[in-house]
């Protein structure tokens, strides 16, 4: 134990007092970081994109969705289903994002009144997609990579604030 001299962690509480009773320097996770960052940045823009939300939740409750895309796979056209998501988990959010706008060519063919994404929301679709895509490309270098891909969190941080 007096081998330890700190740990990087989330910042729960039970790691926030593990740290204090093991007098160790507690280093905030960078992952974590990033995505407190985006999931605030989420949280503010909800009522704004309110619309892909809605339309992200129908497609992953509706069997005419998935028999669309079972048709279209008939015919030899892959579909990209879009993916349910976790808000813990801000990767799978964006993997809706980044599959939605790649398939909304489909999706619209799919809905007979398109009432989700006028042309604002799509703009806002294409402006959220490029975000997540960096926003992902920034976690998953983080996890791959546990010490060289430190030295880019500041251009990281610096890259997707300007995207905010």
């Amino acid at each position: 134990m007096f081998d330890i001299i700190s740990c990087t962690t989330d910042n729960c509480p039970l790691m926030i007092q593990t740290a204090e009773k093991l007098l160790a320097w507690r280093i905030p996770c960078v992952l974590h970081i990033l995505n407190r960052i985006f999931q605030t940045f989420i949280e503010e823009i909800k009522d704004q994109i309110k619309p892909i939300f809605e339309l992200i939740n129908f497609l992953n409750k509706s069997s005419k969705y998935q028999n669309y895309i079972d048709r279209q796979s008939e015919n030899h056209v892959q579909i990209k289903k879009v993916p349910s998501y976790t808000e813990v988990r801000w990767t799978s959010f964006c993997d809706c994002i980044i599959t939605l706008y790649e398939t909304k060519k489909y999706i619209m063919d799919l809905l007979e009144i398109n009432k989700f994404l006028d042309s604002k929301q799509t703009s806002y679709l294409k402006l959220l997609q490029k975000l997540c895509k960096k926003f992902k490309k920034a976690i998953l270098t983080y996890e791959n990579d546990s010490f060289g891909a430190i030295s880019y969190f500041l251009v990281d941080i610096k890259y997707l604030n300007s995207l905010f």
